[in-house]
């Protein structure tokens, strides 16, 4: 476990919170003066403790579906999972797994499935389950969100913001000649400078400024900082679906909205179901949680949707994707 300083955790708990300020904004947001801040980014940068992300507006770019799927193999099993384009997060120990990704239509996805059952029999698998959710139907109450756990933990004086992710849907954008190459870029290689970015793609640095100031202006990306959950000393991941009781959406969101729950850093729902990413420093945090989320469904008589709950060692957790989004870009970028 890496140990930071009283200052690093108050800026990791700023920067996951507000990834999309200026670094004069989060110095003053931390109270500190701005070298000092970008001293303490750039350690935590080069410890390997947090990355910098940009996350697709899926709606803005065609992707009409968001899918989940999770699966125990048995032991004797040794055929590796399909490779799949579409997936940004997959995680895997041993013989079990998660997969969160998007795809254009459901016949698109449909399609991912049967190239899974065509890797896996039935007498491969012990247990297998899978969500679709349409885009636009979609409350993205989390994506990749770690600002709440790391303020909880690190730095509670920082201030919880609304939620960032409204800008996930929305009208098609129509990009214009070449614009969709510049874009790709900037998502796929979020560490590149303007320079950089112009450089690999032939264009003029002037091109990449006025064209990022566009897809900005546009919502057509978000900025996240991931943090590096092991390096920090968390040691469990927890993946979760559920069905939602028909009538009682609002009523569940309201509870859940209302509530204080730093732990998820994902968590999607539509009225008739939902999937949660959680991360807990032990397996004795998690459990207290996931029994306090048991009895309140049993206060509430929804007992008969208790959620589908993948505990894994994230130690032992391999990340073969790990919110990446060039794989459905396309390939208009250079190594």
């Amino acid at each position: 476990m890496q140990v930071i300083t009283g200052t690093e955790k108050k800026v990791m708990a700023a920067l996951t919170m507000y990834p999309e300020l200026s670094g004069k904004e989060l110095a003053e947001l931390v109270g500190i003066s701005q070298s000092s801040f970008l001293r303490s980014r750039k350690r935590l940068m080069e410890f390997g403790l947090i990355r910098h992300c940009r996350v697709p507006s899926f709606g803005k770019i065609g992707r009409g579906i968001i899918f989940s799927g999770f699966g125990v193999v048995k032991e004797n099993t040794e055929k590796e999972a399909p490779g799949i384009k579409d997936i940004f997060f997959l995680a895997s120990e041993k013989e079990k797994g998660f997969g969160i990704g998007t795809s254009r239509r459901y016949s698109d996805f449909y399609g991912l499935l049967a190239d899974f059952r065509d890797t896996y029999s039935m007498s491969d698998v012990e247990s297998f389950g899978f969500q679709a959710f349409p885009t636009e139907m979609t409350e993205f109450w989390r994506f990749m969100d770690a600002g709440p756990l790391m303020a909880s933990e690190l730095a509670p004086d920082i201030e919880a913001r609304k939620n960032p992710n409204t800008a996930m849907k929305g009208e098609k954008y129509d990009f214009g000649r070449g614009e969709w190459e510049v874009y790709s870029a900037i998502i796929a290689h979020p560490e590149w400078e303007a320079s950089v970015l112009a450089d690999k793609l032939r264009v003029s640095r002037q091109k990449i400024y006025r064209l990022d100031a566009r897809f900005r202006e546009e919502g057509l990306y978000t900025e996240k900082i991931i943090p590096n959950f092991k390096a920090l000393g968390y040691e469990l991941i927890v993946f979760a679906s559920w069905k939602m009781p028909a009538g009682n959406h609002s009523r569940i969101m309201n509870i859940i909205s209302g509530s204080r729950m730093p732990w998820p850093i994902l968590m999607l729902t539509t009225c008739l179901e939902g999937i949660m990413v959680a991360v807990f420093r032990n397996f004795r945090e998690s459990r207290d949680i996931t029994e306090k989320m048991a009895e309140m469904g049993k206060r509430m008589n929804f007992e008969e949707y208790r959620p589908n709950i993948m505990f894994m060692s994230l130690p032992d957790t391999r990340y073969p994707v790990n919110f990446d989004f060039s794989g459905m870009l396309g390939d208009v970028y250079i190594d």
